[in-house]
């Protein structure tokens, strides 16, 4: 509860009546527990900065602005551009939806938010909130986690029988191709979630969007939706589908996270922007509300944490992580089905419910 929420919504609990339990109240991990005052230490000590975040704006309404002016003369490019920009969008919307309140309050981000994930990138903020808090709560859990269930498409793990395909021992070919289409699940299950609840302030702004897209050449429109689903793909798959898989509950949350995650290393300038902190997945996911220009620093923190409790913090270069991703999917491809149960079953055959990837 308190990795994920604001010191503003954690006061709220000393407001709560207090009643009795039918269940003994959990015991802390004793790693957990130490880790208690460090990430108190790091919440205070890294706020956000404003002015990094609104030039974070500024790079994406540069790119939005560059790919629609080019996109009647230079498809390629303003495809790329607008791929770019809608990626962007993308981790500026997953960044404030972990943030607590910034320095210029809630009405701020909640307008750049509808308008980075909304209108540019076609998504329903509650929608992915909801299904982005699971992720980080049972971090690689079968039947829980969202994330890794992408049946009956790519396997992670040895399949039950009537749930296995002809298809899978393909899956490291037709992985790459097949991420292109991430943005498109993502945009239909938002229409969706946003409908069903009656989500119709995330309704108009997502309109303005499909306008802009509207007023582009078709091949610009369909094609910068596609490419920034590679882009946003390649960057979100890597960091732990390749990690471990648990079956049953990991006790500890630090634990968990460490040993279903791992950073990457970018090697220029570039990468570091193009991954737009993600790179830095376990300080993340051990500090959700740090703000992603902070990690570099939280991170060297959390490894020496690591370090004192006998914990791996795993940490990758970029060919390394993606040659693990891609053996991952070609070890699953070719691993023989069986007889037995799948707890993740349930998020099999229905990815447009609201649920999943």
């Amino acid at each position: 509860f308190f990795s994920l929420h604001s010191d503003k919504a954690a006061s709220m609990l000393d407001k709560m009546k207090t009643v009795e339990t039918e269940q003994p109240a959990p015991v802390p991990h004793p790693v957990d527990k130490a880790f208690q005052s460090i990430r108190q230490e790091l919440r205070a000590e890294f706020k956000r900065d404003p002015y990094v975040e609104l030039r974070w704006y500024i790079v994406v309404a540069v790119l939005g602005l560059a790919g629609t002016y080019l996109a009647g003369s230079h498809a390629l490019a303003a495809t790329i551009l607008l791929g770019l920009c809608m990626q962007q969008a993308g981790w500026v919307s997953h960044e404030l939806l972990h943030q607590q309140e910034g320095p210029w309050g809630n009405a701020w981000d909640h307008q750049v938010l509808q308008i980075m994930a909304g209108t540019i990138c076609g998504f329903s903020p509650r929608w992915w909130a909801e299904k982005h808090n699971t992720h980080h709560v049972r971090t690689n859990h079968v039947g829980i986690d969202p994330d890794i269930h992408n049946q009956p498409i790519l396997y992670l793990w040895a399949p039950v029988k009537h749930m296995d395909t002809h298809f899978r021992k393909f899956q490291h070919f037709y992985f790459l191709p097949l991420y292109f289409v991430l943005m498109v699940s993502w945009r239909l299950q938002s229409m969706s979630y946003a409908w069903r609840h009656s989500k119709y302030e995330t309704m108009a702004y997502m309109a303005l969007g499909y306008l802009w897209m509207w007023q582009l050449p078709l091949a610009v429109a369909v094609g910068s939706v596609l490419v920034s689903g590679f882009f946003i793909a390649i960057v979100v798959t890597v960091s732990h589908e390749s990690e471990e898989i648990h079956v049953s509950k990991e006790e500890s949350f630090v634990v968990n996270q460490l040993t279903s995650t791992r950073d990457v290393e970018c090697p220029d300038p570039f990468t570091e922007f193009f991954w737009g902190g993600m790179q830095y997945q376990v300080a993340h996911h051990l500090v959700p509300t740090a703000p992603s220009y902070h990690l570099p620093a939280i991170k060297a923190r959390l490894m020496e944490f690591a370090r004192e409790h006998k914990l791996e913090y795993k940490s990758t270069g970029m060919l390394k992580t993606f040659g693990d991703h891609y053996e991952t999917l070609r070890r699953n491809a070719h691993v023989a089905s069986h007889d037995g149960t799948d707890p993740g079953e349930k998020f099999a055959y229905v990815r447009l419910s609201g649920d999943g990837q």
